[in-house]
């Protein structure tokens, strides 16, 4: 084996090895937002707060569910479904950054496991390598890689959408 395939497969296992580590932290802070979103919406809007702290509390990793945890924490059961909602939209703007924070950090690391595999997969291209294990570990490195990019780069986004529906439904809960 030549140095250019030591550091070949080098490259690709790192890069694989690192998207590996990124591929499990997206899946377990896994959650279809869409139906956890609803399950919410209709404990909110029959006024069945605690209920909805419960389904938030039992779900920890994820940073929507501990969002919506700690905006229902800050409405008070005796005030207005208004006040509530503003409640919600505050505790939003104060624990996102810090929830979604990281995402922001798998991103980055999922870039630069992406990098290696295309590296190690545009090297053995050009040092005319027809041996297939190297294009196969670059190639799961970027399948994975995109992926988790996919998840990681749409999650604030879906959540946000998710969260506005809650607050609409909790300004229209009756009080």
């Amino acid at each position: 084996m030549t140095m250019n395939m030591i550091l070949i497969y080098g490259v690709a296992g790192l890069g694989l090895a690192l998207a590996l580590v990124q591929g499990i932290f997206v899946l377990r802070r896994a959650l279809n937002i869409r139906v956890f979103a609803q399950m919410v919406l209709k404990l909110v809007s029959v006024n069945n707060l605690d209920r909805a702290l419960k389904l938030c509390g039992a779900v920890p990793l994820v940073p929507f569910a501990q969002l919506v945890k700690s905006g229902l924490s800050s409405a008070r059961e005796e005030e207005s479904p208004e006040n509530k909602a503003q409640r919600m939209e505050q505790a939003y703007e104060h624990h996102a950054d810090t929830l979604f924070a990281p995402y922001g950090r798998a991103k980055t690391c999922t870039f630069i496991a992406l990098g290696l595999c295309l590296v190690a997969a545009l090297f053995a291209l050009a040092s005319g390598i027809q041996v297939l294990y190297p294009y196969g570990i670059a190639g799961a490195g970027i399948l994975i890689s995109a992926y988790v990019l996919k998840d990681v780069l749409t999650a604030r986004h879906r959540s946000n959408l998710a969260y506005k529906k809650i607050v609409a439904a909790l300004r229209a809960a009756k009080g």
